[in-house]
């Protein structure tokens, strides 16, 4: 009776315990799924576990629980193959390997995992083994556990243009979904780096395929975007593990025109073609021919017409044009125009 008493205080402990240490990690307790029964042994990383498989009817099981996605090594030997099972925190098989010595990692998200041991094939002996797991947390923008990801366009996490994210696929989680918005007509130049192949894919908003990145990273391409809505995907192409990516992006800017440019006294009237989508336009005017730096002004405005003042009347001025626009707080420049020229006023 005493030994009784003992032993569930000693599991009302444990719970306790691992009640905190949910609160303080984020990771939900889910109770253990029936089919693995009471017996359920606890892992601690970088732990050596010995014990003897063999009998199906009551295997060795051991839970193990990670704060964030990460990689899992299970280091498992025996002197005869025996099967060895990994299960996800409902039960769900992940992975089985049949061998005398396994040695294999695992990219998994963050949450409660369990693995069983099962008997040799070629006997029903009991069969000595050891079991060694380690950890290594992965770094993630947007954390995902078991109960929680980012796997469906539905799910997608919402990314900004120019800013690097990171990421982690793994045995259970195939995909990574992004949403983002291409403000206007232009390029988005794709930076990925990862441990295996990128396999990335890009869909507009009805999902329908607009590009394809399969190469050995790090990798870096140009693709052409209209304005619009989409989706960039990253996919498992192996055994999964960390990754991160960025996407830059630069506006297609038509190059500028001057219409009409006539000069007055120390005054300049400058007319301009309009670039339906620029916000802007910059005129430079300067003293050289080839726009020296410390011979040459700008003007700026978001008009098709601006004035240039202050010239000397003794001086011959060259002008020229360029449309920009501004996303992100930064400011994209087109090509210049053909130069003008404004005579001297004798």
């Amino acid at each position: 009776m005493k030994n009784t008493n003992l032993v569930k205080r000693t599991l009302s402990i444990i719970l306790a315990f691992a009640i905190l240490m949910s609160l303080a990690t984020g990771i939900a307790v889910n109770a253990a799924p029936a089919k693995f029964g009471d017996n359920i042994i606890p892992l601690a990383f970088e732990k050596k576990y010995t014990g003897t498989a063999g009998d199906e009817a009551d295997p060795n099981t051991y839970s193990f629980t990670i704060a964030k996605s990460g990689k899992v090594d299970i280091v498992y030997t025996s002197d005869k193959a025996i099967s060895l099972y990994l299960y996800d925190q409902n039960g769900d098989k992940l992975d089985s390997y049949f061998n005398s010595d396994i040695i294999e990692p695992y990219y998994l998200k963050s949450g409660t995992y369990y693995l069983q041991t099962g008997r040799s094939l070629f006997s029903y002996d009991k069969v000595p083994f050891s079991l060694i797991v380690s950890y290594q947390s992965s770094k993630e923008t947007f954390v995902e556990t078991q109960n929680s990801n980012d796997d469906t366009p539905s799910l997608a996490n919402k990314i900004a243009l120019g800013k690097r994210y990171y990421g982690h696929l793994g045995r259970d989680d195939s995909y990574d979904y992004f949403k983002f918005t291409v403000p206007k007509k232009g390029t988005v130049t794709v930076e990925y780096q990862g441990v295996e192949y990128a396999n990335c894919r890009f869909y507009d908003s009805d999902l329908n395929e607009c590009f394809r990145l399969f190469d050995s990273p790090p990798v870096t391409k140009v693709f052409n975007f209209s304005k619009g809505t989409y989706y960039f995907v990253t996919g498992r192409s192996n055994r999964g593990g960390a990754y991160n990516f960025i996407l830059n992006y630069k506006p297609s800017i038509a190059k500028a025109s001057i219409t009409k440019a006539t000069r007055k006294g120390t005054k300049a009237t400058i007319k301009l073609k309009k670039i339906s989508s620029a916000d802007g336009y910059q005129i430079a005017y300067s003293t050289s021919k080839k726009f020296a730096k410390s011979k040459t002004k700008f003007v700026t405005t978001k008009k098709t017409k601006a004035t240039i003042k202050k010239l000397k009347k003794n001086k011959t001025y060259y002008v020229r044009a360029r449309a920009y626009i501004k996303h992100d707080k930064k400011t994209f420049y087109g090509s210049y125009s053909a130069k003008k020229v404004l005579k001297k006023k004798k």
